[in-house]
């Protein structure tokens, strides 16, 4: 097709409509099911650690009133349970960091046990 004299030559690019940022439409909502999918996994996830976060409580207790006797009676305190309350306290740390969403990361048993440094 020749150019029409007096008549400015507009460049089109055609788009492709089945595209959007690259990614092809089509594949947009098993993204939105893959999102939809890992909150529900989450909020089970968040569940079962706020259950488990209730009972390690409840264990913190008991550990508290045995060291208190055991350092009463032998006056030092149990090793054993201070390095397992070390560990504990900082697996409550990361159950909390995942429960208010500031980590991605699984606590134990998905993840290691804390080493309680």
């Amino acid at each position: 097709m020749k150019p029409v004299p007096g008549v400015p030559i507009l460049n089109v690019k055609m788009i492709n409509i089945r595209k959007l940022n690259g990614v092809p439409m089509a594949d947009t909502s098993h993204t939105h099911e893959t999102k939809n999918e890992h909150i529900v996994k989450r909020g089970l996830l968040m569940l079962l650690f706020a259950i488990l976060f209730g009972i390690a409580e409840s264990l913190l207790v008991v550990m508290t009133l045995i060291q208190f006797f055991w350092t009463a009676i032998s006056g030092r305190p149990n090793v054993a349970l201070v390095d397992f309350g070390a560990a504990m306290s900082d697996w409550l740390r990361e159950v909390a960091r995942y429960q208010t969403m500031k980590s991605d990361d699984r606590p134990f048993p998905w993840g290691p046990w804390p080493k309680g440094e």
